[in-house]
């Protein structure tokens, strides 16, 4: 073989080897993709999500809210995983016609246990707790302990993620001059991965006090 064969033969295995290097980052980006769409995957997260709620109160206004979401998964023994996510909110709440209250609400904490040996379809259950951590209890929280129930599905099924999230729970100890909390809370959510880390998703929120 003649040196400028030796050459072609060389370039093409760099070649091969870059588009396969290219190939495996990006299954690597679709995989990490999918496993930040679990709530149930063993992978520290810290999603940061922003509501705006228009037409607030008799004067119309915006309610804002930001909720700092840290996910964080313990593992139990070989069989089963603790998945510990919770939610501080930090909200501006309008008041009157000018004025706002901003601070940190009542946070919630919520424990999923989930087996190990999870395919296609996983799931955890376990209890909720809303915490009165409220900055100003009288106007950013309810000023009461409350626990119950919550469980969490997810599916993966090829480029599609999906699942749903609820619990629901009732107050416990706190002011007695506050009412009592009967809150239930679900969230669905269904993704789509188009390719290198990129997916096009929607996660709409069902909330009620009954």
């Amino acid at each position: 073989m003649n040196r400028r064969a030796v050459l072609a033969v060389i370039a093409s295995m760099l070649c091969a080897a870059g588009v396969s290097a290219q190939e495996s980052e990006k299954a690597d980006e679709a995989a990490l993709a999918q496993k930040i769409q679990n709530p149930l995957a063993s992978l520290v997260s810290l999603p940061l999500q922003a509501n705006y709620n228009l037409d607030t109160g008799p004067y119309d206004r915006t309610f804002y809210n930001l909720n700092v979401q840290p996910v964080i998964p313990y593992s139990l023994n070989e069989d089963l995983n603790l998945i510990t996510r919770t939610i501080i909110p930090v909200n501006s709440v309008p008041q009157g016609e000018t004025e706002s209250t901003f601070g940190i609400g009542d946070t919630s904490l919520s424990l999923f246990f989930s087996p190990v040996s999870g395919g296609a379809v996983t799931w955890g259950v376990g209890p909720a707790f809303n915490i009165p951590t409220a900055s100003n209890p009288e106007v950013l929280g309810a000023d009461k302990l409350s626990l119950g129930p919550t469980g969490v599905l997810f599916a993966s099924l090829g480029k599609w993620t999906m699942g749903a999230v609820a619990s629901n729970v009732w107050s416990v100890a706190g002011s007695s001059d506050r009412d009592d909390v009967k809150f239930f809370f679900a969230q669905w959510f269904l993704n789509f991965n188009i390719g290198n880390g990129w997916a096009n998703g929607t996660a709409p929120i069902v909330t009620a006090n009954w």
